[in-house]
């Protein structure tokens, strides 16, 4: 089965750079599963914390619709609060399946609203990829 992720019509300028880093995570996570249904991959800094900072984690969501993969979300999060106390938290959502964007501190807005922020975060986030600052899984739902 040959595998694509759709990048035309989507509300976000999803660049093919991106496209193909999330393809070579799916691609030997999902060999020989015949009905995939959705993938989560999570990027990971081993050494990220709220008290020494790093490389804030990412989860990328993907369904499986007209035999090619689909984004439902991208989502980036941070830390909250200091120590003991201290949470992650989404700092940036990029929801395709909703529409929607969101950015902490603020009302969600349409997904187009956040087009400036997402190209930020798509350049420094596969710069970070290149860099292999992230541990990388994925988990395949069939």
């Amino acid at each position: 089965m040959e595998q694509t992720i759709a990048l035309h019509g989507l509300a976000l300028p999803v660049s093919d750079n991106l496209a193909q880093i999330l393809l070579q995570q799916l691609i030997p996570a999902t060999e020989g599963i015949d009905n995939l249904t959705a993938a989560t991959i999570n990027f990971r800094d081993p050494d990220y914390s709220a008290d020494a900072g790093g490389y804030h984690p990412v989860e990328v969501r993907l369904v499986w619709r007209n035999n090619a993969w689909q984004f439902d979300y991208i989502t980036s999060f941070s830390f909250v609060g200091m120590g003991w106390c201290a949470e992650l938290a989404k700092e940036l959502d990029f929801d395709f399946g909703q529409n929607c964007f969101e950015m902490r501190g603020y009302k969600p807005q349409v997904l187009a609203v956040g087009e400036e922020m997402y190209r930020l975060f798509e350049q420094n986030f596969i710069e970070y990829v290149r860099m292999d600052v992230f541990d990388v899984t994925t988990a395949v739902e069939d």
